[in-house]
């Protein structure tokens, strides 16, 4: 994507969704982003143990590093949150990280398929489909979300399925009036003979 292009489309989201506080500079709210430009901190764990000043063992740490916050190469559109107090970042991660002054981004649930790359059409949508977003409760929105994931889910697990049905037999197991299928097993019989 040329920058020409994504600066079209972050501006049509920024058209629909708005800008950031004016102390923070002059970028959108949401905004395309190539998912390898996403990072957060996370804490670097190091081996061993350290004595807390109560007396508990702790273990150690040796700072934080960023990380990506999705594995795969695609475009994301992200959402600005507002930086906290630098005396809030220092306490959290001291001087390992840079204040991020301006804000973060961070992945919003809409993504491209990896290989593709956002159009005018599709921003337009997605841009519609957060401002209905913000005009609805919390509550509902998240409820949709849910039942979203949950249709999701069953067509996953309908291919799934679906693609196992087709490489193996399932023996009779589901026909009616049988008990377990057509494999019987010789062993000592429950009733004695008559």
């Amino acid at each position: 994507m040329t920058p020409k292009t994504l600066k079209k489309l972050n501006r049509i989201l920024s058209d629909a969704l708005g800008l950031v506080p004016f102390q923070y500079g002059h970028q959108p709210r949401y905004k395309w982003t190539w998912s390898p430009e996403l990072i957060f901190p996370i804490r670097n764990a190091q081996p061993g143990f350290k004595r807390s000043l109560g007396g508990i063992w702790l273990p150690a740490e040796s700072g934080y590093r960023e990380e990506r916050q999705i594995d795969d190469d695609q475009w994301v559109v992200a959402m600005w949150k507002e930086p906290p107090t630098p005396s809030e970042w220092r306490r959290e991660f001291g001087t390992t990280i840079p204040y991020p002054g301006n804000g973060r981004y961070y992945a919003t649930n809409v993504m491209g398929p990896v290989g593709t790359e956002p159009n005018e059409e599709i921003t337009h949508e997605v841009a519609h489909r957060f401002k209905d977003a913000k005009q609805k409760p919390d509550n509902v929105v998240l409820a949709e979300w849910e039942v979203a994931r949950e249709r999701k889910e069953k067509a996953l697990d309908d291919r799934a399925d679906a693609a196992i049905g087709e490489h193996f037999s399932d023996y009779g197991l589901h026909v009616r009036g049988k008990r377990s299928g057509d494999t019987s097993f010789g062993g000592i019989e429950s009733h004695p003979p008559q």
